[in-house]
Order: C-alpha cells, then sequence, then structure tokens
C-alpha cells in the first residue's frame, strides 16, 4: 500500500520530489497522499461552485452554449 502510495505521489507531485518522499515512513506516505486526495477533491468541488456561480450571472439564454465552452 505504501508503495502504491508513494507511486501515486510522485506522479501528482513531479518527480523533483521523490527524495523527499522517500524520507517518510509508510504511514506518513499514505497520511499524505489522503491530504493529497481530500485537497484536490475540496478544490475541485470549489471550481464547480465558483463556476456555477458565475454561469449564474450570464444570461439565461447564452448559459448553455457558456457551459459547453467552459466544457462542463
Amino acid at each position: 500500500m505504501a508503495e502504491d502510495a508513494r507511486s501515486e505521489l510522485r506522479r501528482r507531485l513531479g518527480e523533483q520530489v521523490a527524495d523527499v518522499l522517500d524520507l517518510l515512513s509508510d504511514a506518513e506516505t499514505v497520511e499524505l497522499l489522503a491530504c493529497y486526495r481530500e485537497a484536490a477533491d475540496t478544490q475541485r468541488a470549489a471550481m464547480v461552485t465558483a463556476q456555477e456561480r458565475s454561469l449564474a450571472m450570464v444570461p439565461a439564454l447564452l448559459r448553455p452554449g457558456v457551459r459547453k465552452i467552459l466544457g462542463g
């Protein structure tokens, strides 16, 4: 499990942190990955909320087109 966590963190954070990850214990690595995932989920939810609030300011007839352009 810890090696999977290290691999995922290396992939997500980049190879420049590989040396630092090797200094962490298995438990610390798993905890760091859990924190990273939680932060990513929180950021994703915040972005969705911000996008929806922004779209509320666009006239209703234009929203579908704007939503499509924004990729939503």
